[in-house]
């Protein structure tokens, strides 16, 4: 297949691999993100049916530990099918060449997949090629992924084609016999066996592995138990299994990581706190400040936006967030008006000309438009700079918000560049110094710097703590160092911090309380 430079909306960085009837594709999305796309000839669709099948059903299923399918689409212009994943992480193969495999942490691995596993035959659906490969790890989190051989059980019992990699196979498959998910059964058990011998769970990778689907586990929830020694039901990191059934929803296991300092480190595997920094914008010097009447269409307008988003959304037979993300849709038409209004009356040079922009880039932020905020972000801080000039308040504001806007795009390396200019040039010892303080040592934890987050953590709390020692945001400083300490594995050190921080909040009066309740569930249960 020939070379594209973009396809849909997406920018063609590197071709991973090319055939004359399908290639697939590294490239970069219009949120700056990277994704694989697998593309395939128009012409040549005979063998590629039932995969593009296959995608449009994974498109419709969410579970943390399978790779995302984005989108399936035609391009009737570039005469080609082709679907859109998430590109995640990096494979355990080449991830074994740098990590040691420790035994706990290939059994959570193989947990993680065996849930994987359990979504798909949930869905009638068989991988097919589970290997090392094509199993995904980013932090603490493992996926599968390359869909290019898996099939739908939705209408037949058995499977007949040989598909697969040939080490990873089992029996019936290789030999053209029928076969059904027990096939997926078969090869997760070589890719334990492989990983720790018959040394560690020799039984248990005997079973998978069985050469009669019949004497294998029946379901990879037997599997599962059989791992965790335990028959009725046991808690992990990431799920519990309970009576052969997986109740998700519980964290993911951590893979040890060494940080720069040489420490046995993790990734967060909760959610740290950010604060939120609000910097009044001051008009410029008089000659700049242009006309002190808005006008009719910019009062008008700016009402209407106030309304939509003063206004709480209904629980219907949606979401909330459905209806939150209803609200922004509505407000955003508005805001892109209101701000072209504002900017005609009093010229792109005005302070009321970046706040407009800055409230348009934060409602494109909510709608997880990543590269329209930013956008307007920037033009916000452009008019902010040649108005007050940098270093200056307002210019910390601005680098705090494309900070945000970063982090919440899970672009942490930018978040960190953003939220370090910010810091710079905010004054020391002052609350936009705290605040800015705490959501880069955020940052830190995610990038697992931790020793530099707790590092501005601790300077964050002495200040805040001289300020008031019972406040809002030394109760969020602990709650942050308590979690930096556990994800670095000091348990120690962090159960006294969580308590600590549990109590401060208990002491705080409601009305000096601006934490969400999620916030304040969190820091309670520690």
């Amino acid at each position: 297949m020939k070379p594209f430079k973009k396809i849909g909306q997406y920018e063609i960085i590197d071709t991973l691999y090319a055939r004359p009837d399908y290639a697939c594709y590294l490239a970069c999305g219009p949120d700056d993100k990277n994704y694989v796309i697998k593309a395939f000839d128009l012409g040549l669709l005979e063998n590629a049916s039932a995969e593009l099948k296959a995608a449009r059903q994974l498109q419709e299923i969410s579970h943390p530990n399978l790779v995302r399918i984005i989108e399936v689409k035609r391009d009737t212009k570039l005469k080609i099918y082709y679907y859109v994943m998430e590109c995640w992480g990096d494979d355990l193969r080449n991830t074994l060449k740098e990590v040691k495999a420790d035994p706990k942490w290939i059994l959570d691995i193989i947990k993680q997949v065996l849930a994987a596993l359990s979504e798909l035959h949930q869905h009638n659906m068989v991988h097919r090629d589970i290997k090392p490969e094509n199993i995904f790890l980013k932090g603490n989190q493992v996926k599968i992924g390359d869909y290019g051989l898996v099939k739908s059980q939705r209408y037949v019992t058995q499977l007949t084609t040989i598909a697969g990699t040939r080490d990873y196979m089992a029996p019936e498959v290789l030999g053209g016999k029928p076969y059904d998910y027990r096939c997926d059964i078969y090869s997760t058990g070589v890719v334990l066996k492989e990983l720790l011998g018959d040394e560690t769970h020799g039984e248990v990778c005997s079973k998978a592995m069985a050469e009669k689907p019949t004497d294998r586990f029946q379901t990879v929830e037997e599997f599962i138990n059989a791992l965790t020694h335990r028959k009725d039901a046991k808690t992990t990191n990431s799920f519990t299994v309970i009576d052969g059934k997986i109740v998700r929803g519980l964290r993911c296991p951590i893979r040890p990581k060494e940080n720069s300092l040489g420490q046995l480190s993790t990734p967060v595997v909760k959610s740290p706190i950010f604060q939120k920094l609000d910097i009044q914008r001051y008009p410029p010097k008089p000659e700049l400040r242009g006309q002190d009447d808005p006008g009719v269409l910019v009062k008008t307008l700016q009402t209407r936006l106030d309304e939509i988003l003063r206004s709480t959304p209904r629980n219907n037979r949606d979401s909330v967030a459905a209806s939150q993300n209803d609200k922004y849709q509505s407000a955003l038409p508005v805001a892109e008006e209101w701000t072209k209004a504002v900017e005609q009356r009093f010229t792109r040079q005005n302070s009321r000309t970046a706040d407009a922009y800055d409230k348009l880039a934060g409602i494109y932020l909510l709608l997880g438009n990543h590269q329209k905020s930013e956008e307007n972000y920037r033009i916000s801080s452009e008019i902010d700079r040649r108005l007050y000039g940098e270093p200056s308040r307002q210019a910390v504001s601005d680098y705090y918000h494309l900070a945000q806007m970063f982090a919440h795009a899970g672009n942490y390396s930018k978040a960190k560049e953003c939220y370090g200019f910010s810091l710079r040039m905010a004054i020391k010892n002052t609350s936009d110094y705290t605040i800015i303080a705490n959501n880069i040592a955020v940052v830190y934890c995610y990038l697992t710097e931790y020793q530099l987050g707790l590092n501005l953590l601790k300077e964050a709390l002495v200040t805040n703590e001289k300020q008031n020692r019972f406040s809002e945001p030394v109760v969020i400083n602990l709650y942050n160092m308590a979690l930096t300490y556990e994800a670095m594995g000091n348990k120690g050190t962090a159960e006294p911090l969580y308590k600590q921080a549990k109590d401060t909040l208990a002491k705080l009066p409601p009305d000096k309380i601006t934490l969400s309740e999620q916030d304040k569930q969190r820091i309670s249960h520690g």
